[in-house]
């Protein structure tokens, strides 16, 4: 399986979606709007996946996630697309936005 990921990177020529394998062990925890931890240029980088498939169009070996930082859905359909809408009408990245638009992780309120 794959993973679209939207990588936190605040460069625009780079604003766009990333393919990563999804290993067995985290097939269960990664949904579309999961934090996860991706490596990104020889770093690791934060990213929300938008959307899982089973195949990608790129004809390379994937990196896989290098984590799941939380299983926890953090933003919708209709929170990506308006992130999205934003982004492209005031000239920003998605990452901009999100980060504007969804607050800091707080592992203790995931697990309440």
């Amino acid at each position: 399986m794959i993973a679209r990921v939207a990588v936190d990177i605040p460069l625009p020529h780079l604003d766009r979606l990333f393919d990563y394998s999804i290993t067995e062990a985290q097939a269960a925890d990664v949904k579309p709007g999961v934090r996860v931890r991706v490596r990104f240029a020889g770093k690791l980088r934060d990213g929300y996946v938008i959307d899982v498939a089973e195949h990608s169009e790129i004809t390379t070996r994937l990196s896989p996630l290098s984590r799941v930082i939380s299983a926890t859905s953090v933003l919708t359909e209709p929170q990506r697309r308006l992130i999205r809408t934003v982004a492209d009408h005031y000239a920003g990245t998605f990452a901009d936005v999100v980060r504007l638009a969804v607050p800091p992780r707080h592992a203790a309120t995931e697990n309440a």
